[in-house]
């Protein structure tokens, strides 16, 4: 690892909720819980944190934007992410560590929710029906119906979304790393979705569709974008509107 990095588990980082009276699985964890990670991890106040993951694959690459958006979620702004991750950073030749990084606990607090980030199912029905765009960042099979993940109950997609696959975030050789700004912008307009429109990300789980917000809030400057945290599997489990392309 990176000398200094501290470490967080993944699976730590989100959790279930009851939502209605349903069981929501992988949405972010409470205030308190994270801040109690944070602190763990010696993260302070004033600290800037730097995300890194390996970036072998996508899945790395939206472990450190999701990390990220719920970092932002929860108040604290001076946060980045190592383009590249730690496997770039070996690639470059810098120092490495195979070392236990012994910490103190930091004194990291957890601001109120950024509602602004934030969409629930409620907002993504109402954006189903004004100008707001819906973003599926799945696979197109799953957009398109001809196959699902376990986490949602239908195939399909929310009614009215626009698909923007995973795959176009981010490049896919390792070191996995953002697509560029300008090539970003191009596949945008190529999918008819105006980049600085109100959009609201989606997945299956609010984990790919973490990179979606990335790309969309944070690299092409949209800050009116929300990530829908509960996703396909908050949606389907709710038994709301599903559309899909292929009749069965």
């Amino acid at each position: 690892h990176i000398p200094g990095a501290k470490l967080i588990l993944y699976k730590t980082v989100r959790g279930d909720r009851t939502i209605d009276g349903k069981n929501i699985k992988h949405m972010v964890v409470t205030g308190d819980q994270f801040e109690t990670i944070m602190q763990k991890a010696g993260v302070n106040n004033d600290s800037h944190i730097v995300i890194t993951t390996n970036a072998e694959s996508g899945f790395d690459l939206t472990m450190a934007t999701r990390m990220y958006w719920q970092v932002k979620y929860y108040g604290h702004d001076n946060v980045s992410i190592l383009n590249g991750g730690t496997a770039q950073w070996i690639i470059d030749a810098h120092k490495i560590s195979t070392s236990a990084n012994l910490t103190k606990p930091g004194n990291w607090k957890a601001s109120e929710e950024r509602e602004s980030i934030f969409a629930n199912s409620i907002d993504v029905l109402n954006a189903t029906e004004s100008d707001t765009q819906i973003v599926d960042v799945r696979p197109l099979g799953q957009y398109l119906g001809t196959n699902k993940s376990g986490k949602a109950k239908t195939k399909g997609h929310i009614p009215t979304a626009k698909v923007f696959p995973i795959d176009l975030l981010s490049k896919k050789n390792s070191p996995v790393k953002f697509s560029s700004i300008s090539e970003l912008q191009k596949l945008s307009k190529a999918l008819s979705i105006d980049d600085q429109q109100s959009l609201i990300l989606y997945c299956n789980s609010g984990h790919m569709a973490s990179g979606g917000w990335f790309v969309f809030h944070e690299l092409l400057g949209n800050t009116n974008t929300k990530l829908y945290d509960g996703s396909m599997h908050q949606w389907t489990h709710e038994d709301r509107p599903v559309a899909s392309m292929i009749v069965e």
